[in-house]
């Protein structure tokens, strides 16, 4: 009952972007603001205040854990999406294969595990999500364009502030720092506005696409399929066989269930790929996953 609700209070922060963005309280440039200061701000504080624990090597063992299964599960996804999409026309194969690999941990995966796991939840999502970090600036950036160099992609990878906040946060845990309380609360203060940030700027998002133009197109259900439903019974099932702990494989499960990855339209407009097309498998996996997510939530649970 409480995850439902969570999931219910999600939609309604939702609903409330929507309905900013209907009444012109939010336009473009204040999204893109908001965006930036979610990317930058608002969730690495939020990964820093989820590691501000008391050392449990128990937990240090799941955190290995979790990495090897975030390997694992993102080379598998892009392999098997290279696989499955390799006779589709090339703009849009390299935005098929992007939304199946990676879904859109930040915007909604932090939020989801946070509402209905708590601080834990964020922490172990971030974990996880380290080679996400690494993998969307090489794999990812690379569907997209092949001028990319080693070097370029190093650069991206370390201006991540997500992963940034991730490497403080373990510091912090590894090394149990007493943080002034002053300082503490301001980060949980701003921390506490990663949700409903998230879900207000995705409400605004989903006004900005044409629903007649993207109903239309049937790729898109296939694709929807696929990241929705199809990835994360495939990560579920193999670890449930497993029996590995339930968090563990709540974790992978829930962010594999997340929409398609907001920054696959930005990627693809950079290098003259089909951005319009990756905007609308954006919308149309954050729309549908509003039904989806809490199915995998019930079934994790």
């Amino acid at each position: 009952m409480k995850a439902a609700n969570e999931i219910i209070a999600l939609c309604f922060m939702m609903a409330i972007g929507v309905y900013a963005r209907k009444k012109n309280f939010i336009d473009d440039r204040v999204e893109k603001g908001l965006n930036s200061l979610l990317v930058n701000i608002t969730l690495p504080l939020s990964i820093i205040n989820s590691f501000y624990m008391t050392y449990d090597k128990s937990i240090v063992d799941n955190c290995k854990k979790l990495i090897f299964y975030s390997f694992i599960i993102h080379v598998l996804a892009f392999v098997i999406s290279k696989l499955v999409f390799c006779k589709t026309e090339k703009k849009r194969r390299s935005v098929l294969v992007f939304m199946t690999t990676f879904s859109n941990c930040a915007f909604m995966g932090f939020p989801v595990l946070g509402s209905i796991y708590g601080e834990i939840g964020i922490f172990y999502a971030s974990i996880y999500n380290i080679f996400f970090y690494i993998f969307v600036w090489t794999f990812g950036y690379g569907l997209f364009s092949t001028g990319l160099t080693i070097k370029e992609s190093f650069k991206n990878i370390v201006k991540n502030a997500a992963l940034w906040a991730v490497a403080i946060g373990g510091v912090i845990f590894m090394t149990q720092v007493t943080i002034p309380d002053f300082l503490l609360l301001g980060v949980r203060n701003v921390a506490a506005i990663t949700t409903p940030l998230s879900m207000i700027i995705i409400g605004s998002m989903l006004c900005s696409s044409s629903i007649k133009e993207v109903l239309s197109d049937w790729s898109l259900y296939l694709v929807s399929f696929i990241r929705l439903i199809l990835v994360p019974i495939i990560v579920f099932l193999p670890m449930k066989y497993l029996g590995i702990d339930p968090m563990l494989i709540a974790v992978p499960t829930l962010i594999m269930a997340m929409p398609g990855a907001a920054i696959c339209p930005v990627m693809a407009i950079d290098n003259n790929g089909d951005g319009k097309y990756a905007s609308q498998c954006v919308f149309i996996t954050t729309v549908l996953s509003i039904v989806t997510i809490p199915l995998f939530v019930a079934l994790v649970g």
